[in-house]
């Protein structure tokens, strides 16, 4: 023993908790502390009011006494460290333990050690005992779960260590029980809850002793504190490291990035530098007085273009404020949409937040955006050139490295990503708490609601189920949304809140709904704004033996006004990337004959996700500079005729504006959505030939001139929605199609349920289409955590049974990443067709490990592509073996492309498949 306790063996402070990278071993029972003072600085700094209040009542106690209770659990999140198993791992501590005896026999992790000891101490201060959901198994299964995942309650364990021998008897069962009264002593002695823990609030206590944890394990703040380690193990000393470490954890929140959102208060017109429109006017009126108190559900229904993502940030700080739940996350379909939007909210946190707002960006590719990941030097200081200029505006929202890492990014105060950042929290995966945790101090903001297939609905309701149970406050957007998926996602919200009866949804379109998680009262409110015309027109193309659809032909006629007086910004959406790159080839040839010799021809360029990476955010940027909202008045807009090739990737929440549109066949809300981005600002002058708003629909025919898809397209879209789409235009004829008004109607008669036609029966794509949806929801069902009144052991939130290939937030979407590289006649590797930029075969730093910026100007060459491409690669198509040591990088393949000494360029093969990448197309595949 090293110490003396007066309430029983003092605590040997020989027992290391921290060891690696350290000077010498860190005493467990210091580590326990630091997590427990961790925790009441979270509280105190972090944990949102409203969190506060949910967690304390489902405790059943007052805000300080909840306080003392999740401190004291902090402190016990690894008492299972006292064992032989965790001890022996390092030599040199354990040969300064005296009078511990090996323990043989199977080996036990020390936060499964936690799980299984800790239920019959915390039965002896008070905690009752209700068979196998009883109080103390709870906290004990609640903390073993800190590395991520519950472990299974076993009802039979009447003494743990006859069940498990290798929690080890004599010294070690005293030094956990020594080291357990320690802890209860010095922190007060806190007593048991009043009431069970709900699966709610046990899995946001998780989430916050992981943060804890987290903090006061960084390799820096534990040498500081092991200078002043304890010299004894006395209740005095042990209470004396728990002050001082009390005051230092605040530091470490502040360097992390972790804390409250505090915006400025005021209306709408305070927010934004423009008056609001119908929308915007009608929300701010109302919302206060709607919430009161309460959280609640909005949903947002409106035309493309206007202003949701404003009213949505208003009406998130406006909840917020309310309900005690400050930050905000906004989500988006994906990676391309929240960059774009990520920009716009780092502009409102700069000019409304009152403090640093660290603001972070959620998607996989995040840290190769510019501005959202402040480049750093080889040596890890800040890149002088980032800082400066134009990109300084985003330091008062910068996110810190420590919010960068992985896992981190969801607990800032502020965050833009995509929703699969969000979904993840409902998913059976590891960390899901964590997540749900990061989510509960936020308001959440759903963009483009409609853009997600049955799977991801699936998971939706089931997190706003458990949104609405922990009270946080949520906003969902649309421009297209079907009224029955509406629907579901509100009474999805009201069911975790606790109103099980069914409840009438409807929301008027334009208009907005507001359910009240409190009373479960739901309000809409349907509004009227000055309507618009889009002309709709089919054009029928032909389907050529390679069952692609030719589109030459009609795009010629389509595009004669814009060639003829070499005027006007014309778009055109595809729905393959195959099909985007054979267009624009054709247009090439096409324009390249009648404008032979002309400097003035009209511009033409292509937009797809299947180009390298920073190649596509370049042309992403000078595509919005040209055809976005400020292109007029930055003297960017063309002055001469201009045509977009592009996918889905200009569909939503990118704000363009074209003067005449075209696109391929797709289902009506879609359809819509990028109708949106035909006059969508209307300040911008239009050419004589574009007197109207226009949308030309290609509608691929058979040869006799039947109605037809594509090959493809049924692996982007379901047959039935493109038959009934083209249905319903063919319907209208000439009659245009009035904006807003007939919006909602279009979309719901194309998405309705009730496919039973009493003479001619259900069609075929139409049973096939709700086969695929019904499949999707119950696989959704399968892999997300139950709801939580349905939570009957926490082990069932990250059930180790599901095989992990199948927890992901989207079904159908494997792909690939591969680097297109170059190879010399000699054999050498270059990462350029000039063959000047050698591949690198390792990193630049200690044993080959790859920098920051080295990893990220590999990264920026990355291209997506479906899996299916690259299956089977063989050895030679496999990255460096140093690349493979990279969580960023071991994934990667290489697109090998022989350059002969003619420094001529031939295609790389892989598996079957042939590719080269062109500087005009980006990657295509080669037809075998």
């Amino acid at each position: 023993m090293t110490g003396n306790s007066s309430e029983g063996p003092g605590v040997d402070l020989a027992l290391w908790g921290k060891h690696r990278g350290l000077p010498g071993p860190y005493p467990v029972v210091c580590h326990l502390l630091d997590a427990a003072a961790a925790m009441g600085v979270l509280w105190d700094l972090y944990v949102s009011p409203g969190g506060r209040r949910h967690i304390a009542a489902g405790l059943g106690v007052g805000d300080e006494q909840a306080r003392r209770i999740l401190m004291f659990w902090a402190a016990l999140h690894d008492v299972g460290k006292v064992t032989f198993t965790f001890q022996s791992q390092a030599d040199d501590a354990f040969s300064g333990l005296t009078g511990y005896m090996d323990v043989p026999g199977e080996r036990i992790s020390h936060d499964q050690a936690v799980h299984l000891w800790l239920g019959l101490a915390l039965r002896e201060v008070g905690y009752l005992a209700r068979g196998v959901r009883d109080e103390a198994f709870m906290v004990a299964q609640l903390l073993g779960g800190h590395h991520g995942r519950f472990f299974q309650l076993k009802q039979d364990v009447c003494d743990p260590l006859v069940y498990v021998p290798s929690l080890g008897r004599g010294k070690w069962e005293q030094q956990r029980r020594a080291i357990f009264g320690a802890l209860h002593s010095v922190l007060g002695k806190p007593g048991p809850p009043a009431k069970r823990m709900s699966a709610d609030v046990a899995g946001l206590v998780c989430g916050l002793v992981v943060l804890a944890d987290w903090l006061v394990s960084q390799d820096f703040f534990v040498k500081g504190r092991l200078k002043d380690r304890p010299k004894v193990g006395d209740a005095a000393s042990l209470k004396a490291h728990l002050v001082v470490s009390t005051r230092q954890v605040p530091g470490l929140l502040t360097e992390a990035g972790l804390g409250r959102l505090r915006l400025q208060p005021g209306s709408f017109g305070d927010e934004f530098p423009f008056e609001p429109n119908y929308l915007q006017r009608s929300l701010a009126d109302a919302l206060p007085a709607l919430v009161g108190e309460r959280p609640g559900l909005l949903l947002i229904t409106a035309p493309m273009g206007d202003g949701k993502t404003e009213i949505a940030l208003h009406s998130a700080r406006v909840m917020g404020e309310a309900c005690g739940v400050p930050g905000i996350f906004v989500g988006l379909p994906t990676m391309a949409t929240a960059d774009q939007i990520y920009e716009r909210v780092m502009d409102y946190g700069m000019r409304r937040a009152i403090d640093p707002a660290p603001l972070t960006l959620l998607h996989s590719m995040a840290w190769l955006n510019p501005v959202y990941s402040r480049d750093v030097s080889p040596s890890g200081e800040p890149d002088p050139e980032i800082l400066t200029g134009e990109d300084a505006r985003g330091a008062w929202t910068a996110a810190t490295d420590w919010l960068q890492a992985r896992n981190r990014g969801v607990l800032a105060p502020f965050s833009v990503g995509t929703i699969d950042q969000a979904l993840l929290a409902a998913l059976c995966g590891k960390h899901n708490m964590l997540r749900l945790m990061g989510l509960s101090g936020k308001v959440i903001v759903i963009d483009e609601v409609h853009a997600y297939d049955a799977y991801m609905q699936g998971l939706l309701r089931r997190l706003l189920t458990w949104l609405g149970r922990m009270g946080v406050p949520v906003v969902l957007l649309s421009a297209t949304l079907p009224r029955q998926i509406g629907r579901r996602l509100a009474e999805a919200y009201l069911l975790g809140a606790g109103h099980r009866s069914p409840i009438e949804v409807t929301a008027g379109y334009p208009g907005w709904l507001y359910a009240d998680a409190g009373g479960g009262r739901v309000t809409a409110k349907a509004l009227t704004t000055e309507p618009r015309s889009l002309d709709v027109e089919v054009h029928e193309v032909p389907i050529g033996k390679d069952r692609r659809a030719d589109r030459s032909v009609a795009l010629q006629e389509l595009l004669k006004p814009l060639v003829e007086t070499n005027s006007g910004c014309v778009g055109i959406i595809c729905n393959t990337v195959a099909e985007a790159q054979q267009t624009f080839e054709s247009l090439q040839e096409w324009l390249g004959k009648i404008f032979a010799g002309s400097s003035q021809r009209p511009q033409l360029q292509i937009l797809h996700s299947r180009f390298p990476a920073e190649d596509r955010a370049e042309i992403t940027r000078a595509v919005v500079d040209r055809f976005g909202k400020e292109g007029k008045e930055s003297g960017k807009r063309p002055t001469t005729g201009a045509i977009l090739v592009a996918t889905q990737v200009v569909e939503q929440s990118i704000d363009l504006d074209f003067d005449f549109l075209i696109s391929d066949l797709a289902p009506i809300a879609l359809l819509l959505q990028r109708a949106g981005r035909c006059w969508r600002h209307l300040h911008n002058p239009r050419p004589t030939w574009a007197s109207r708003a226009r949308l030309a629909v290609l509608s691929p025919v058979s040869a006799d001139g039947r109605p037809a898809v594509p090959d493809s397209w049924p692996f982007v879209y379901p047959a039935a929605l493109l038959r009934r789409t083209r249905e319903e235009l063919t319907k209208r004829g000439a009659r245009s199609i009035q904006i807003p008004d007939e919006i909602q109607p279009l979309v719901d008669t194309v998405y309705d349920e009730d496919f039973l036609d009493p003479d001619r029966g259900m069609a075929d794509d139409d049973v096939e289409r709700i086969a695929d949806e019904q499949v999707k929801t119950f696989i959704s069902q399968q892999v997300a955590i139950p709801e939580p009144a349905d939570v009957k052991s926490l082990h069932a939130l990250t059930s180790a049974d599901i095989d992990e290939q199948v927890i992901r937030t989207r079904l159908g979407a494997d792909s690939a990443r591969v680097i297109c590289c170059y190879q010399a006649h000699s054999g050498e590797m270059f990462l350029d067709p000039s063959l000047t930029a050698e591949l690198p075969g390792r990193g630049s730093l200690d044993k080959g490990r790859f920098t920051k910026i080295e990893v990220r100007t590999l990264l920026a060459r990355v291209i997506p592509v479906p899996a299916a491409w690259v299956r089977g690669p063989d050895d030679k198509d496999l990255p460096p073996v140093a690349w493979r040591e990279n969580a960023h990088l071991r994934d990667v393949l290489l697109l090998r492309h022989p350059v002969g000494v003619d420094g001529r360029v031939r295609p790389a093969e892989l598996g079957t498949n042939s590719f080269v990448l062109s500087p005009e197309l980006g990657l295509v595949r080669l037809t075998c």
